[in-house]
């Protein structure tokens, strides 16, 4: 039987979706955080979130602009237009 691994090594930036709206905005503007610092994370994040019924007239390239702008933290959505891919 073979040992299941208790670590996992990341050699990108990963993106916490916190629910503390600063840190969001931190990350997206290129501070890396922990996921200590990051806790408490959203939770039950739709898919709506991550990709709004309406940017779903885009297609090819131009759906990449609009990652996570649904996304909301607290009463806040720190996700612009073309805020991932900057």
């Amino acid at each position: 039987m073979h040992d299941t691994p208790t670590t996992l090594t990341l050699n990108k930036r990963v993106l916490f979706l916190s629910a503390q709206p600063g840190l969001v905005a931190a990350q997206i503007a290129g501070r890396q955080v922990t996921l200590q610092q990051a806790l408490a994370l959203r939770d039950d994040i739709s898919t709506d979130e991550i990709t709004p019924v309406p940017i779903l007239t885009h297609y090819d390239d131009k759906l990449g602009r609009y990652p996570y702008t649904g996304f909301k933290t607290t009463d806040e959505l720190p996700f612009t237009t073309d805020a991932v891919r900057n």
